[in-house]
């Protein structure tokens, strides 16, 4: 009998859930809205989306895996806060899911799902040391180190949004993301007046991406400064941890045909020269679903042996 498990990557706008089997393989999908127009708490909005999952796939899932940005106890899993989804502050996800289907349940910190996703069947196969930099609304990472996730003391190892980039106490998320593209963009407006975004005073990633790839100077300028600005924080990455990898992620990091070119130019400028000199940097094969399968290879290994939850995730 085929094996698989229900896998679940929750977002402060939607939540992404899959059938996933144990070789990896994504039987079903669906993508649903954190908040459902009812009011409906955070244990029944779980509940149905697990419900939804198990009635329209006709799966009967061995465990569940769940990935939320957010910082969990080391004791029970319980939320204890969540930015993106202060409502969930305080959640037991573990009671809110076994109420629908009583299987292991796996929860993992976003980050971390995201590097056993890579470590399982994306770009991160076969390699002992490597950092997954997801980017889009923010910037998060999982690290794997010497062939484990490094999860921390408070398990947020990988918070590298937070990194401060200017003596004003900047955060590298905040320059390199929906705030600083912005900035970006309207600077480099300035300076090309006639771009075809110009009537938009707050045009969004994908259409300052898609304006660059026409060709567009303005969409140009601000992809190519982005490009500059992620990777001045992932080569501080690359100094500190010496990885063999660094792969991207996040709706903004899969842009790699326009972002790889200006981070790798300014690794091999700022990082440790000899560290700089042997990573490499790639775009995910996965693509955005590094999380969920990160959050179902958490569910399998769960399934396999219901491991305490300091153990959970770590065998890749």
């Amino acid at each position: 009998m085929s094996v698989s498990v229900l896998a679940l990557d929750l977002g402060g706008t939607k939540i992404a859930s899959a059938i996933v089997g144990s070789d990896g393989g994504i039987v079903w999908c669906d993508v649903a809205s954190t908040k459902d127009g009812s009011g409906a708490s955070g244990p029944e909005r779980l509940s149905q989306i697990a419900l939804k999952a198990l009635e329209q796939s006709g799966s009967q899932p061995s465990a569940i895996g769940v990935a939320i940005p957010a910082v969990l106890s080391t004791v029970d899993d319980s939320v204890i806060w969540a930015p993106n989804i202060p409502e969930w502050d305080g959640l037991d996800i573990r009671s809110a899911l076994s109420s629908v289907l009583p299987v292991p349940v796996a929860i993992e910190y976003d980050g971390h799902a995201a590097a056993i996703g890579e470590g399982w069947i994306g770009a991160g196969l076969g390699v002992d040391d490597f950092v997954v930099v997801a980017v889009g609304t923010g910037i998060g990472c999982g690290i794997v180190a010497n062939g484990s996730v490094v999860r921390g003391v408070s398990r947020l190892a990988g918070a590298a949004g937070w990194m401060i980039m200017g003596d004003d106490g900047t955060s590298w998320e905040r320059l390199s993301t929906s705030e600083g593209i912005t900035d970006l963009f309207n600077e480099s407006l300035s300076l090309f007046p006639d771009s075809v975004l110009s009537a938009s005073t707050t045009p969004d990633a994908v259409a300052i991406f898609d304006a660059a790839g026409s060709g567009d100077l303005a969409a140009t300028e601000t992809v190519d400064r982005l490009a500059r600005r992620l990777g001045i924080g992932i080569a501080n990455l690359v100094s500190v941890l010496n990885p063999a990898r660094i792969i991207l992620t996040g709706g903004i990091g899969t842009r790699g045909t326009e972002l790889i070119p200006g981070i790798a130019s300014a690794v091999h400028e700022y990082a440790q020269p000899v560290s700089g000199a042997d990573v490499e940097i790639l775009t995910s094969p996965l693509g955005t679903s590094s999380v969920l399968l990160g959050a179902a290879r958490a569910a399998l290994c769960a399934m396999e042996n219901d491991h305490p939850v300091d153990k959970k995730g770590t065998d890749l």
